[in-house]
């Protein structure tokens, strides 16, 4: 899992859960700062170069000053994580600008509302997020519908591979995830989970070279494959894009 989707998938979860359970902006800064291998240090900036949030332009701002300004002037919302690729904007619905970079980090968390979206920039072992407006995306399916969706493929790329006598590739036991918090049902995490595990077997499989395939095999396995990854990368949308909603409501 690259360190842009679990950094994406960290900010969605803490962003909804402000929403939903109060979180403050110090303990979301927190929750934040720990990176994939436990280090509680690493360092998370933003930068709003076009002022979407009213930030010093070209300067580094404390993760934890965005959070405090999300929360004052988008209360209520609802976040969401889109994974776009050529082809497939995955909901995003412009500016032009801002769908350039997102294909470019292949993820952008944004308000259901529209206005803000954060992009993650990696820089060494600290995190920096670029914040660009956004348009209203067009949201993912809803986590029971993704996870149907995510059956059906994985009973049709089998039915495929199988006539083809090919191999998927070799589908690992466990994958890297995040827990995405009580912000979320059960539901949404299973999903998550089970998602990211199709999705490393499915790389796995394209990334493979099965040398008995005829020409026309090798085109309908990796097709199959890809269809897979796609679906794969829509559950997890849906699954981080759907929190419970807020308590008393």
């Amino acid at each position: 899992m690259s360190d842009s989707l679990i950094e994406g998938l960290r900010l969605v979860s803490v962003l909804n859960a402000m929403t939903g359970d109060g979180l403050d902006a110090a303990r979301a800064e927190d929750a934040l700062r720990v990176a994939d291998n436990g280090d509680p240090n690493r360092a998370h900036h933003v930068f709003d170069p076009a002022g979407v949030l009213g930030l010093e332009p070209q300067v580094a701002t404390p993760v934890r000053i965005a959070l405090g300004r999300v929360a004052n002037q988008l209360p209520g919302e609802h976040w969401a994580l889109l994974l776009p690729q050529p082809g497939r904007l995955a909901g995003l619905r412009g500016p032009i600008a801002t769908n350039a970079a997102a294909l470019e980090t292949g993820v952008i968390v944004v308000n259901h509302g529209g206005g803000l979206g954060w992009l993650p920039r990696p820089v060494g072992p600290a995190m920096q997020w670029e914040l660009v407006p956004a348009e209203r995306p067009l949201l993912p399916a809803t986590p029971g519908e993704a996870a149907q969706a995510l059956n059906e493929q994985i009973l049709a790329a089998g039915r495929e591979l199988g006539r083809l006598d090919a191999p998927a590739g070799n589908r690992p036991d466990d994958a890297a995830s995040i827990h995405l918090g009580a912000a979320y049902s059960h539901v949404n995490q299973k999903l998550l989970d089970r998602a990211l595990l199709w999705r490393e077997a499915s790389r796995a499989g394209i990334e493979a070279s099965p040398q008995l395939l005829h020409s026309h095999g090798v085109l309908v396995r990796d097709k199959q494959l890809r269809e897979l990854d796609d679906i794969c990368r829509d559950a997890i949308s849906a699954a981080a894009s759907w929190p419970r909603a807020p308590h008393g409501l």
